[in-house]
């Protein structure tokens, strides 16, 4: 089983090829990309170049998978608008996930995954990972007050600076457990059609 998954909410956007069997992860390919103003001018290129080099056509694919935010509004309308026209051309179902759920510690315990919304607010999700068992609420906008909370996100920016109390971890997304969240939803037939799809704008 393949399958197709782009993220382009954050300065660390990230696509994703994954093959499977059943409910297992069999592999993982992936390319990092640069979020902002120029991640319109490569992304489809990048997309071509994954799939060229793991032998793979778009008719071949199963599902795609989409970050469907909070973050980048930029970012997020031209990943959506790659994966909205891929699912219309080859049929394919839309697997939609939250983007906070791509940053997650690798430590046990309580955490809030979190991105810097801009003017002086924050995109955040509070969880709990047990072993390989990772639980996150819906994702809020605001200013939270946290202190002795593990903070884990994309980029630091300001965090540092509005959480002196907290313990702010900027990491690489976690593409394995992006993976699985896709195919578990996949297998319960939790996916949208291209039209369906629904960005998440918090405001």
């Amino acid at each position: 089983m393949l399958s197709l998954i782009l993220d382009a909410s954050s300065e660390k956007s990230f696509i994703l090829l994954c093959r499977s069997k059943g409910l297992s992860i069999e592999g993982i390919s992936s390319i990092f990309l640069q979020g902002g103003a120029s991640l319109s001018a490569h992304i489809v290129k990048e997309i071509e170049n994954l799939l060229q080099k793991e032998d793979v056509s778009l008719s071949s694919l199963d599902f795609l998978g989409l970050g469907v935010g909070p973050g980048s509004y930029t970012g997020l309308r031209v990943g959506a608008s790659v994966i909205k026209t891929i699912s219309y051309a080859y049929g394919l179902p839309i697997v939609e996930f939250c983007s906070l759920e791509a940053f997650i510690p690798k430590e046990e315990g309580s955490f809030v995954s979190m991105m810097d919304a801009r003017m002086g607010g924050v995109y955040f999700s509070k969880g709990e990972r047990k072993k390989e068992i990772v639980e996150m609420q819906r994702a809020s906008i605001g200013n939270p007050l946290f202190t002795n909370k593990r903070i884990v996100t994309p980029s630091e920016g300001s965090l540092r600076k509005k959480y002196p109390d907290c313990e702010v971890n900027e990491m690489d997304p976690n593409v394995e457990h992006i993976g699985k969240i896709c195919l578990e939803k996949w297998a319960r037939k939790d996916t949208v059609s291209h039209e369906e799809t629904k960005l998440l704008y918090l405001a």
